[in-house]
């Protein structure tokens, strides 16, 4: 049954992950460009007559949403509305979603930070992070790992970025084109140095019963081909 399915996603050993999606989808939910940053959006959601996205009674789901520690009561689940249950199902185990996240030790900061030959100017240590894992055989991988093979190796480098666009960039990827602060064109814009990346990346309320807190700050780490002919790298700073 459905109660069962969300109780997976929310045992001590995980519940972490579904706090970070939950966290997520809220933050772009109450940003007030949520028409371009809530993508993907749950298709309970969308009004069967017009297509409409009803962003009102989406918001209204969410904010009653219990805490996981009530998620983890399988009594409790089983006594949520359906439409709740469905909810909480699509936005854990997202049937379109072509990798999976895992919760990483904080630890595995200092091998990036070794990576990326970064040197903080100040205390950037994260609360968390948390791994995205992609499945081998999407579409994505197969693809990066072709460029990956054609053009070279690959780097590390930091990417900083509003709370709320965070469900699109984990979902999507990064869109250049959406880029309102491009000093250099348009592009996506990467750092060796997690400091440069922190003043990009404003913080934002996200859910309100999470555990990881309810004001988050994100970076993301990403991998890119170094060696590929659109790469371009600022003829200043070695960032």
């Amino acid at each position: 049954e459905l109660a069962h399915k969300v109780l997976v996603h929310v045992q001590d050993e995980v519940h972490k992950v579904a706090d970070f999606f939950l966290s997520l989808l809220c933050a772009a939910l109450k940003s007030y460009r949520h028409d371009t940053v809530l993508r993907p959006f749950p298709g309970d959601f969308v009004r069967a007559e017009t297509q409409e996205k009803d962003y009102v009674r989406l918001a209204k789901r969410v904010v009653e949403l219990p805490g996981t520690a009530k998620l983890q009561d399988v009594s409790h689940l089983r006594n949520m509305a359906a439409e709740d249950l469905r909810l909480l199902h699509w936005t854990f185990a997202m049937p379109s979603r072509t990798f999976r996240v895992r919760n990483a030790h904080v630890s595995l900061h200092e091998l990036v930070l070794q990576k990326t030959g970064c040197k903080p100017a100040f205390d950037a240590n994260p609360d968390h992070i948390f791994e995205l894992v992609y499945s081998g055989d999407s579409p994505s991988a197969q693809a990066f790992e072709a460029l990956r093979e054609r053009h070279g190796g690959t780097r590390l480098a930091f990417h900083g970025s509003s709370l709320e666009n965070f469900h699109s960039i984990v979902h999507n990827g990064l869109a250049g084109h959406l880029n309102k602060t491009a000093l250099f064109g348009e592009g996506t814009y990467l750092s060796t140095d997690i400091c440069v990346a922190l003043e990009f990346s404003k913080s934002g309320y996200g859910w309100d019963a999470s555990r990881l807190g309810r004001r988050i700050t994100c970076v993301a780490v990403c991998e890119f081909v170094a060696t590929h002919p659109d790469v371009v790298q600022s003829a200043g700073r070695p960032t």
